[in-house]
């Protein structure tokens, strides 16, 4: 139903965001918020063009300056003992996520948490650790930055006769690319090797993932880390058993790599359309305590699934975010 997608009319979230964050706190009960982030940074980044629009350093501590006065921060350990005690926060809490394992998340995003004493979790897709592979959404993000400034008309013709191949008829490249799933990497693999882009030298060069190392200093700081899966595919392209094994797997990997008890999951991507069945068996077959989905604050799949706001993808406050992930949970509520 159209009317629960995230609202994207501006002037509906101008209305939205004029009500009081302290009206919808009272209005949809919710003491519990989990905001995700990828990168802050206030440098260009090819790898993120077109796919990921981040915060920069100022945004990123606006935001939680918001968080830390109407929230208080909770770290995982916390989260999960209350879930296993079913326990209802009586204040409001926030804990603060990042997906993917980009280097900024240490060189940049824990020294400012660190500072101000607020708790993370870091989710890592494991393949990327030290830079060893560039995953599909980097790969679009590096094609879409080299084909902006591409002039050779008959490059971006044969662009154009890779896709067409592969039963493809849109003629915006761009957008066409952007739209690329974890199933088209050879697609991307071939545009890639016309135009002239080299993952592999980009990835030692850049070195846009965080290193082994840099994970061991997360955790030496007292930060968690939990799975993002191996590879980053989307779930509801990937059957039940590669669900599971991307999942089972990864963790198990981080918690061997690290010496380390990983037990917390976040989806890559999304989290819609993942059976019951997914979570009967990662939460009785292995050691995962709670699992991260999308959604804002709408729940979806199972009760230890909890839903995370995104806080990137626009210029929008985290008070704005926060007002309209509430408008859309209450209006699921009150009309469903």
């Amino acid at each position: 139903m159209k009317l629960f997608k995230r609202p994207k009319h501006e002037l509906f979230s101008h209305v939205v965001s004029l009500v009081p964050v302290t009206i919808w706190h009272e209005l949809i009960k919710i003491n519990l918020i989990i905001p995700r982030w990828h990168v802050v940074s206030d440098s260009y980044l090819p790898h993120m063009e077109g796919t990921y629009r981040f915060r920069t350093l100022m945004q990123f501590n606006k935001d939680l300056d918001f968080l830390l006065k109407y929230y208080e921060p909770i770290s995982l350990s916390e989260l999960i003992k209350a879930l296993d005690n079913n326990n209802k926060f009586k204040s409001r809490r926030f804990l603060a996520t990042f997906d993917d394992g980009f280097r900024e998340q240490y060189d940049v995003i824990a020294p400012i948490l660190y500072k101000l004493g607020v708790p993370a979790v870091f989710f890592l897709t494991t393949a990327l650790i030290d830079n060893k592979k560039l995953a599909y959404p980097q790969k679009k993000s590096l094609l879409i930055w080299k084909i902006r400034k591409l002039k050779d008309r008959g490059i971006l013709g044969g662009v154009s006769r890779i896709l067409n191949t592969k039963g493809v008829d849109k003629s915006n490249i761009i957008s066409l690319i952007q739209t690329m799933s974890y199933r088209d990497q050879s697609i991307l693999d071939e545009i890639a090797a016309l135009i002239g882009i080299d993952f592999i030298s980009y990835l030692s060069s850049n070195k846009p993932y965080l290193t082994s190392h840099q994970v061991r200093g997360l955790i030496e700081r007292g930060f968690d880390i939990g799975s993002h899966s191996i590879d980053h595919p989307r779930f509801s392209e990937i059957c039940l058993r590669e669900q599971i094994y991307q999942t089972i797997s990864s963790v198990n990997w981080l918690s061997v790599k690290y010496n380390y008890i990983c037990n917390s999951f976040a989806f890559p991507r999304s989290d819609e359309y993942v059976t019951p069945e997914y979570f009967d068996i990662i939460f009785s077959e292995s050691t995962i305590k709670v699992t991260f989905g999308t959604g804002g604050m709408i729940k979806r799949g199972h009760g230890r699934n909890l839903p995370r706001c995104s806080a990137e993808g626009s210029d929008a406050t985290m008070r704005q975010i926060i007002s309209l992930d509430s408008a859309r949970f209450f209006l699921m509520k009150n009309l469903v």
